[in-house]
């Protein structure tokens, strides 16, 4: 009759001592702690292969791995012998498995197509930066641990209703495009076989644009005059005025700079990008289509300038100073 081993308690693990010599307190089935006479303890479980051949498996040090984690490990051990699989290879395929899902994760295969996006298309710095906020804030936190194989269109909603729940339609749209654009990414590198993205077409609504409504052509003079009149800010008068005879856009002429104009010739050449200037958020943005463009000035908007000019108290000011500030 086999020789039965008296389980261990947690008191005789708590207690046991380091000696001379290593020495082991056995539990049964296989499973015993090892103290070593460094003072360590070690689980291990001896088990025999499939093939016969005398196996060996480590559990982790005491107590971090307690009696009943070790018991529970020895019981998974059992279960996979019993099915013919072998505990060591079963739990190296574990460790590959483990090490791919991080490699394939969602926010992985993100950051992968965010870099390659910025390497080979036209985006610039600050649309870059945008579009990484918004994914690092709206899709990481829900997906983005997620491995990227086990998603589907139900979990690519997920963020999509949250962003809908706090009514900013627009940012779920958005939302939806990047996913769209990493998933198709994910199947061009072998990550997965097709794009579950593409079914969350229309899972947002849209919401209806109300514009503006435009000022009436025979009203133009009005405001001219009210412009003329307004005793506010001088920088916002000029700035109007400035906007009305140029048609620009207030991204392009909020940033500009001195050295963009030659009031000799009338003209004003918007940069494709511009020296940021500190503590002024968005300042190293130029033409929104990011290429030069020139512009010819009437006579009205020199003499404007030239007035800008007298009132900053200098007829030539410092060449990256920001005309309207």
């Amino acid at each position: 009759m086999a020789r039965q081993t008296k389980p261990l308690t947690s008191a005789e693990c708590n207690n046991a001592k380091p000696a001379e010599k290593d020495y082991s307190k056995f539990d049964g089935g296989g499973l015993y702690l090892l103290i070593k006479k460094n003072g360590s303890k070690i689980w291990h479980c001896k088990y025999a292969k499939p093939s016969g051949k005398a196996g060996l498996l480590s559990f982790g040090a005491y107590p971090a791995v307690g009696l009943a984690d070790a018991r529970s490990m020895r019981e998974e051990v059992k279960a996979l012998l019993a099915r013919g699989i072998a505990p060591q290879e079963h739990k190296q395929q574990q460790n590959i498995a483990a090490v791919l899902s991080a490699v394939n994760s969602f926010e992985t295969v993100a950051l992968e197509w965010h870099a390659k996006e910025m390497a080979s298309s036209n985006w610039s710095t600050d649309h870059a930066g945008r579009i990484m906020q918004r994914i690092t804030t709206d899709l990481f936190p829900s997906i983005g641990k997620r491995p990227i194989e086990s998603l589907k269109t139900r979990d690519l909603l997920i963020p999509l209703q949250l962003a809908v729940a706090r009514d900013v339609l627009d940012l779920a749209k958005r939302l939806r495009q990047y996913m769209t654009a990493i998933m198709r990414y994910a199947v061009q590198t072998g990550r997965i076989d097709s794009n579950p993205a593409l079914d969350l077409q229309g899972a947002v609504a849209t919401r209806k644009t109300k514009h503006y409504p435009a000022l009436p052509l025979p009203r133009l003079s009005e405001l001219v005059q009210r412009i003329a009149h307004y005793s506010g800010s001088h920088v916002a008068k000029y700035a109007t005025r400035f906007a009305l005879l140029t048609g620009a856009r207030s991204s392009e002429f909020r940033f500009s700079r001195w050295a963009e104009f030659d009031l000799v010739a009338g003209i004003w050449t918007i940069p494709e990008e511009r020296e940021a200037v500190a503590k002024v958020k968005f300042s190293d943005r130029g033409e929104k289509m990011s290429r030069e463009r020139v512009i010819y000035l009437s006579r009205q908007t020199v003499a404007l300038l030239e007035s800008l000019q007298a009132i900053n108290g200098r007829v030539i000011p410092p060449q990256n100073q920001l005309i309207f500030k």
